[in-house]
């Protein structure tokens, strides 16, 4: 008869555990409430306290019944969607006890990321909360340390840090505060010491309860309370940052982010607001939700240039922070253009223009994030005047013989000779301002036919795109501007041109021989037959035919060139610009 019993109360327990054992978890609603993070997050246990760093989520959750052990979850943003969290057990949070709550602060110019946390103290008479401190360096965390500058003997919890790590907030029922818990305030000193914490203030908080602070990106304060006049119980409030002192007058933010349920623990990441509600139609307890939290922000586009000539329409490109294309837009010749982007976040913009290949303006913008209205952004690229240049200084040697306006080629160096050593230059006054190069020129002479060529390469390309991408069916023209220097040498007042009259319409030439020679003359010569130089080799290329009907040449001469850094034979050079003209 015992053993009866017996088996029948084995039985009946094998039953209860069975039962027990094969009881799910109930699911989330099919349809939870709106802006419900849903069964990725949460779950029927407590979720609460969501904080950023990067693109990583973490949060808390506390099983249900349970007063210490709260459990810190992350999941990562990628590919435009949260992965499935899991338990970060590598941070040193767990062997204090109830710890939870944790923030980050990635101190970039210092190498390592800051936690900061709550967890139950062991210093102080009563089970109490303090803030802690870790910071990881080398990928290891630091073993944790109580926060002393902004500790207690009071409760201190629901840490909160800026996002340039100047401003650490956090909750205490310390006895000089205003009601229940206060928002407290410390700031970060020079030497990387926090300051004796101060009371947020009557502004901020009331003679109720007001906790898990946050401050996002532009510097505005979120935190709960529950003693605004809001939607019942425990709403998220906002107060901005202030031009002056102090903030500005905070306000409760609208329905569906307040309901009359509780909400509490919000943070900011991009354009939405995250925070711990148990309003119906949850998971279960307190669950994460999320909401856009700002207005929507456009950014206008202007193209303008200095020269009127020269076409605006082009490509505008949007990157994010890490150079990854978002989009590309297309620009007419009105050169205005209206995008829409996302708050929070920070984009590069580059500008393309078919004529300047080479000239890409790019700007760098943040969108801010407001949760009262939309914002307009402007940005604008002003095309500058300057022509594009070809560089022979890079070359660093003398283009041209002292007192001499050919270029230092092969060819024309020997003809130089030729005509010292046949007395034709050199003998008279009227020609001794002429250096004779004898062979010391031999080694610059290769150089100034590199330079010359590739000058002409520079140019063929330019004029080439400007054909194909500015000039087709327009009425526009390619101006080429040389400009020849001469050193500070001083010319005899009897010094003469020597060579053969020059009477060139196309360029507007006309020096007669024997016409008295000065720098301002020399200069002026040393661009016109660089100039011809030029277009002996662009006369190589199979379309310069077709583009030659396309360029307006101007040969100036500058006189003396003053510049205080460069050495007097590098002086005596040319320099070429290329634009768009009507």
């Amino acid at each position: 008869m015992h053993s009866k019993i017996l088996l029948t109360a084995i039985f009946v327990l094998i039953l209860i555990f069975a039962a027990n054992s094969c009881k799910t978890v109930p699911p989330c609603p099919e349809t939870p409430a709106k802006g419900n993070a849903g069964g990725l997050f949460n779950t029927p246990d407590e979720e609460y306290s969501p904080s950023f760093i990067n693109d990583t989520l973490f949060y808390t959750t506390l099983e249900a019944g349970k007063k210490e052990s709260e459990k810190i979850f992350r999941s990562v943003f990628k590919n435009g969607s949260f992965g499935n969290p899991v338990q970060d057990t590598s941070l040193p949070i767990y062997n204090l006890k109830n710890s939870g709550l944790p923030v980050f602060f990635e101190d970039k110019l210092g190498g390592k990321t800051e936690l900061y946390f709550a967890a139950v103290s062991e210093n102080t008479e009563r089970s109490n909360k303090d803030i802690y401190y870790s910071e990881k360096v080398n990928g290891v965390w630091s073993e944790p340390v109580a926060l002393n500058a902004v500790n207690t003997i009071h409760y201190e919890s629901h840490p909160a840090i800026s996002k340039d790590g100047r401003i650490l907030a956090f909750t205490s029922d310390r006895p000089d505060g205003i009601g229940d818990l206060d928002i407290y305030l410390s700031f970060r000193t020079g030497d990387g010491d926090w300051t004796a914490p101060i009371n947020a203030g009557e502004n901020i908080n009331t003679e109720r309860t007001e906790l898990s602070p946050s401050i996002s990106e532009n510097g505005t304060l979120y935190y709960a309370s529950n003693g605004f006049a809001g939607e019942g119980g425990f709403d998220i409030i906002a107060s901005k940052e202030s031009t002056g002192k102090g903030r500005e007058t905070p306000y409760v933010l609208p329905f569906p982010i307040n309901t009359e349920f509780d909400e509490t623990g919000p943070n900011i990441w991009k354009d939405k607001i995250y925070l711990a509600s148990d309003r119906r139609g949850g998971c279960g307890g307190k669950d994460l939700y999320s909401f856009t939290l700002c207005g929507p922000v456009f950014l206008e586009i202007t193209i303008s240039a200095q020269n009127p000539d020269l076409p605006v329409e082009g490509t505008f490109v949007l990157m994010d922070s890490k150079r990854n294309e978002i989009a590309e837009y297309k620009i007419d010749n009105s050169g205005f253009l209206r995008i829409p982007l996302e708050s929070s976040s920070q984009y590069i913009m580059q500008y393309f223009n078919g004529c300047l290949p080479q000239y890409v303006p790019e700007q760098r913008i943040s969108t801010p994030c407001d949760d009262r209205s939309s914002i307009k952004l402007v940005a604008n690229f002003i095309i500058p005047d300057d022509m594009e240049q070809f560089d022979f200084e890079r070359y660093e040697v003398p283009f041209f013989v002292s007192g001499y306006y050919m270029p230092n080629t092969k060819e024309n160096l020997n003809d130089l000779r030729t005509k010292f050593q046949y007395n034709l230059i050199g003998t008279s006054p009227e020609t001794q301002y002429i250096e004779n190069p004898g062979e010391k020129y031999a080694e610059y002479a290769p150089v100034v036919e590199l330079a010359i060529k590739q000058a002409a390469d520079f140019i063929f390309r330019i004029i080439d795109n400007l054909s194909s991408n500015c000039l087709e069916n327009n009425e526009k023209s390619i101006a080429i501007r040389v400009t020849g220097y001469a050193d500070p040498r001083v010319i005899s007042e009897v010094a003469q041109f020597s060579d053969e009259t020059i009477n060139d319409e196309q360029f507007g030439i006309n020096v007669t021989r024997g016409t008295s020679m000065d720098n301002q003359l020399l200069s002026k010569l040393r661009a016109y037959f660089t100039t011809k130089q030029f277009i002996k080799y662009l006369k190589e290329y199979e379309n310069y035919e077709k583009l030659d009907k396309m360029i307006k040449w101007e040969i100036v001469g500058m006189g003396i060139d003053k510049s205080e850094t460069r050495e007097n034979l590098l002086k005596r050079r040319v320099n070429i610009e290329i634009g768009v003209v009507n």
